[in-house]
């Protein structure tokens, strides 16, 4: 079975533009990102943005910097995610999110692996929001995600991966939530990066970190935050 961990990204966000490669304490945050998420395989992650030309200097920061990039649809996320997971011949495939900083590739890896040693077709740790925004992980089989896909009827499905997911659960019965217990106090920080705000935040706790920024774990750091803010 065939994992691949999709970035899905766009450089024209509405609320802080270019975001992607942002500096962070002298860093973009794409290649902070790609280091806190080296230890999947470099080889196995991919970046998905659009095939507008705004998003070409994603696409040329991915080539100059050897990271799998993928070019589709700028609104249809779903079929964006979708067409990369093909082309890259995925038979299970992550969905994160480009603002996800801090995302923990221990974290990801034991999702991924019990989705795919469960057999599930869909795992996620984002029902009830136990874990912080921006360290959400989601798992899907993809030949069930184009199932999926092929029987959406409105075009919030197809804006928002995995939005059908959760709202039919008839149709998505082989599935598995995951909750976190460990850090009762994770529920409702957040993590994803949307604002400057958010962006300076980052940038703290990355230099509080010092060297440790691309392997300390997500409860180290939601501490870390909660310490902060």
């Amino acid at each position: 079975m065939s994992t691949g961990y999709i970035i899905l990204c766009r450089y024209n966000s509405s609320r802080l533009p270019g975001k992607i490669l942002r500096k962070v304490d002298d860093k973009p945050l794409v290649s902070i990102l790609m280091e806190r998420l080296a230890p999947l395989g470099k080889e196995h992650i991919i970046i998905a943005t659009s095939d507008q030309p705004t998003d070409d200097v994603i696409a040329a920061y991915c080539e100059q910097n050897g990271i799998n990039v993928f070019r589709g649809s700028l609104d249809d996320v779903a079929g964006r995610f979708l067409g990369a997971a093909r082309r890259f011949d995925l038979d299970y495939a992550v969905r994160i999110n480009g603002d996800n900083l801090f995302a923990d590739a221990d974290l990801i890896k034991t999702i991924a692996d019990d989705a795919v040693a469960g057999g599930y077709d869909f795992v996620s740790n984002v029902p009830e929001r136990t874990y912080p925004t921006g360290m959400s992980v989601e798992v899907v089989n993809v030949d069930f995600f184009e199932k999926a896909y092929h029987a959406f009827a409105d075009k919030k499905y197809n804006e928002h991966v995995t939005l059908f997911l959760y709202d039919h659960p008839d149709f998505c019965t082989n599935s598995q939530f995951v909750k976190n217990s460990e850090v009762p106090g994770a529920q409702g920080v957040k993590m994803a990066i949307d604002t400057q705000e958010d962006l300076d935040m980052a940038t703290e706790i990355v230099k509080q970190l010092g060297d440790r920024y691309a392997t300390a774990g997500w409860k180290e750091i939601v501490n870390l935050k909660l310490q902060l803010v």
